[in-house]
């Protein structure tokens, strides 16, 4: 529905701008849970070279050297079930750019519609062609910060408040006992409660607009979630792990015998953890990445899901944490979790604390 009303933004703008043109006036946007330190998988150490990975899976299953690696009933039993992965969204989560943001601040209410400066800037951001146009007469663009203005009342129910996260996640050995790679330690999600969300386009130029930050639409967002993540371990089905690990010995064997290191596999286990996130507070604004000015949001984790590809073709594992609420349950729980952040800032434990 949002994607709808961004495409028709420009057809009403432009449509009532020129209805004031003729006739004189204008009517009125894991957690995988945290499992144990404890690492049964392969270890490898760097002076005694590194095992082929189809020699890893081998050894995790118990295989002889020659038995058929793609025998799955040799695979032990694992410590959960999660069956086939599938994608469990429900919503539409948006990649974070500087617009998409901008129809955030406007949905969480931070903006002014009677601000002359946040209407013009939402159209530099949003309707370039009109604002190069009609920004230097007065005449004009008083119309059309009026039309602007009553369509974001109408809208802003509509605009996002859902985004995602995309990082990049090293993989260790698979242990076929938990049916998951080990993250890299480097890697390691660990009790994590707040996630620095950049827009995309943070350096791009908006509108021949060249001062690094746009007056009122903070380039980024710090979200504090409800609750911590952690993630460790990435789960994934044998046949998945074992195509994934297959695509990445492929690459490995070309490497030189002393380019063959722990390091350098891990380098090419690359997977890709997806958090989907939804915004429902803010606390202001403060400095962050680059000394850029972030606002601080408060959210919830509806989800995640993890890929072995950046195509998000080879889904690894899917976690919802919405599929047994209802609407209404689900406004209720944001609320309860609102009010326990709020309580959290006020007594100094909440954010950036």
């Amino acid at each position: 529905m949002y994607f709808q009303k961004r495409l028709l933004s420009r057809f009403l703008l432009l449509s009532v701008f020129m209805a004031a043109f003729f006739f004189g006036g204008l009517s009125s946007s894991v957690c995988a849970q945290g499992l144990p330190d404890n690492d049964d998988s392969t270890r490898i150490s760097p002076d005694t070279g590194v095992p082929s990975p189809l020699e890893e899976i081998k050894g995790a299953r118990g295989l002889a050297a020659g038995d058929d690696l793609n025998d799955l009933s040799h695979a032990p039993v694992p410590e959960y079930e999660e069956g086939t992965p599938q994608s469990q969204r429900r919503y539409i989560y948006e990649v974070a750019t500087v617009s998409s943001l901008s129809h955030l601040y406007w949905a969480l209410g931070m903006m002014d519609y009677e601000n002359q400066e946040h209407i013009d800037y939402y159209l530099l951001l949003n309707e370039c062609k009109i604002y190069e146009q009609y920004n230097g007469q007065e005449f004009e663009w008083r119309n059309i910060r009026k039309a602007t203005s009553e369509f974001i009342k109408k809208n802003k129910d509509e605009f996002p408040t859902r985004f995602e996260i995309v990082i990049p996640i090293r993989l260790e050995g698979y242990d076929m006992k938990r049916r998951a790679f080990r993250v890299v330690d480097e890697d390691q999600v660990k009790i994590a409660r707040r996630f620095e969300v950049l827009a995309k386009d943070f350096n791009k130029v908006h509108c021949f607009f060249k001062q690094k930050e746009i007056p009122g639409y903070p380039k980024g967002i710090i979200v504090e979630l409800s609750r911590p993540f952690s993630l460790t371990y990435v789960p994934a089905p044998p046949d998945r792990a074992l195509s994934f690990v297959k695509e990445k010995d492929k690459i490995f064997q070309t490497y030189k015998s002393r380019a063959k290191t722990k390091q350098r596999l891990s380098d090419l286990r690359v997977a890709y953890l997806v958090m989907q996130l939804k915004v429902f507070g803010q606390r202001g604004v403060t400095r962050g990445f680059n000394g850029l000015r972030f606002v601080q949001a408060m959210g919830v984790l509806d989800g995640y899901e993890i890929y072995g590809d950046l195509r998000r073709k080879k889904l690894f594992y899917s976690k919802s944490y919405l599929k047994d609420l209802n609407k209404l349950e689900e406004t209720e729980k944001l609320r309860t979790e609102y009010e326990a952040l709020k309580k959290k800032f006020l007594e100094g434990d909440g954010l950036l604390h």
